[in-house]
């Protein structure tokens, strides 16, 4: 398994490396994209696999962290069925206040 370093820069998007977006939970319990739409986006190191092209490893100060390609991700049909059963326990929630 070969492992190349590189540069990635985080977007509002995510982790941009080679046009593509990548997002990790080390992103979201970071708080990585308030900060970028507060101070800008920022270049970081990164380590990849060419023969796993959905997943990189971030390096920042002690943290390795694995982030995914966005287009590996769930299914839009997926995400429309979480947020109805989102909503309908909302709905629930309010109908007992």
């Amino acid at each position: 398994m070969a492992a190349y370093k590189d540069i990635a820069r985080m977007t509002i998007k995510g982790l941009k490396y080679r046009n593509h977006y990548y997002v990790s939970n080390v992103m979201t319990k970071g708080r990585w994209y308030d900060k970028v739409r507060t101070e800008g986006g920022w270049y970081l190191p990164i380590m990849y696999n060419p023969s796993k092209p959905g997943e990189i490893l971030i390096l920042k100060h002690q943290i390795t962290a694995r982030a995914i390609h966005k287009d590996s991700l769930i299914s839009q049909a997926t995400i429309d069925s979480y947020h109805q059963a989102i909503q309908e326990i909302l709905s629930k929630i309010h109908k007992k206040t």
